[in-house]
């Protein structure tokens, strides 16, 4: 999509349908991010990040449809966009892939 100068367009207010599912969805996986780390589960945890990594990846598509409806050959601002979206992606891999420390001691 970025490497090969190809774009998303949407007719009309579908962008601002697209807008909101895509934030309802980053919102949900960041959520169920959190809620199933607790259960040391390794297939649960890979299912949950690779939700995540698809909320991002749809992140990036509404990105670069909203700059083709509204922007005027922005190309500085999306790179930065990209790379901001790349490193929120790692910090929440690193975040996530880290064991959990809390230690709960129960008599």
């Amino acid at each position: 999509m970025v490497l090969y100068d190809k774009c998303y367009a949407y007719p009309g207010f579908i962008i601002y349908v697209s807008a909101m599912y895509a934030f309802y969805t980053l919102t949900m996986s960041i959520i169920n991010l959190v809620k199933y780390r607790k259960l040391n589960s390794p297939v649960i945890s890979a299912a949950k990040i690779i939700d995540f990594a698809s909320a991002l990846i749809f992140i990036l598509a509404l990105q670069t449809a909203m700059l083709t409806q509204f922007g005027e050959e922005q190309f500085d601002f999306q790179n930065y966009l990209i790379k901001s979206i790349k490193q929120i992606e790692k910090i929440f891999e690193i975040w996530y892939t880290t064991p959990n420390k809390c230690v709960s001691i129960r008599k």
